[in-house]
């Protein structure tokens, strides 16, 4: 379960540009936005990415890693919405729908609690390391002691065709992460455009995820506390007080989007989901 939904948070934060025909009919407007991913000591893992976003609907192609993944949301008209994840060298898909990550969410308090039993035990000085390796192990930092916080640095810095905020994420005074932000008026999106990637966000919430910037982005008014204003196109993580790896927005474009772009392609065999019926 971790390995997967892991997997899927970080592919939304770099993936590929997809080729489709001009046979299908249009749909609505949406917002393409395009980012490269550079993983500073390891060339191989680099990689690029086109995002498709239209109300609450969200697909993502991806090469990181040497990999070639789509991830698909749709949650439109459904009560029960899920998400793809597609490997295009295999020709193989997953489809995770809320119910599983509802179960998941049981399991992973029960792996929580273990953990918490496990760091009460430990000498005081010793939990902190060990908070973070059952952060690692488990992929859930629901017990971590700090959340991020996020701290304005400066403002007006241009960056490609936008003006961008700068701010730094802390997790207890260490340095996690630095995001340049601009408004969404600045980068040409369209606030509804938005709402399938927050959807998407909440769902793995669920189950304790460790969100990255891209999905921290708030409105002009947001506690920057909490999280920054505008959205992410500059973002730099930190492990061990180094840069670990940098995504950076390259393009934003509206334009009216295929149907088909969220839709489950044909020909693809099913895997069981890792999360279980």
């Amino acid at each position: 379960m971790r390995n997967i939904a892991k997997h899927t948070i970080i592919c939304l934060t770099t993936t590929v540009v997809c080729v489709l025909s001009g046979s299908v009919p249009l749909a609505h407007a949406g917002s393409i936005i395009s980012l490269e991913t550079i993983t500073f000591g390891n060339s191989a893992l680099n990689g690029t990415a086109t995002v498709y976003l239209e109300k609450d609907r969200m697909r993502i192609d991806s090469t990181e890693g040497g990999g070639d993944v789509t991830v698909i949301y749709n949650g439109s008209g459904q009560d029960n919405p899920f998400y793809w994840l597609i490997d295009n060298h295999r020709q193989t898909y997953i489809q995770i729908r809320e119910e599983e990550l509802i179960e998941a969410t049981r399991v992973m308090e029960n792996a929580m609690d273990a953990a918490r039993a496990e760091i009460e035990k430990a000498p005081p000085d010793q939990r902190p390391r060990l908070e973070q390796i059952y952060a690692e192990r488990i992929g859930y930092t629901g017990f971590l002691a700090d959340e991020t916080e996020y701290r304005e640095v400066s403002k007006g810095i241009k960056i490609g065709e936008w003006k961008c905020a700068h701010y730094q994420g802390y997790r207890s005074e260490t340095k996690i992460e630095e995001v340049w932000a601009a408004e969404l008026a600045e980068l040409g999106i369209e606030p509804e455009d938005l709402s399938g990637l927050t959807e998407l966000a909440d769902l793995f919430r669920t189950v304790g995820q460790t969100l990255p910037a891209f999905f921290r982005f708030g409105g002009d008014e947001t506690d920057v506390s909490e999280t920054f204003p505008g959205f992410p196109v500059v973002v730099v993580t930190y492990k061990d007080g180094e840069r670990a790896e940098k995504s950076t927005i390259k393009t934003v474009e509206q334009k009216l989007l295929e149907a088909s772009l969220f839709e489950l392609p044909e020909g693809l065999t099913q895997q069981d989901s890792p999360l279980g019926r």
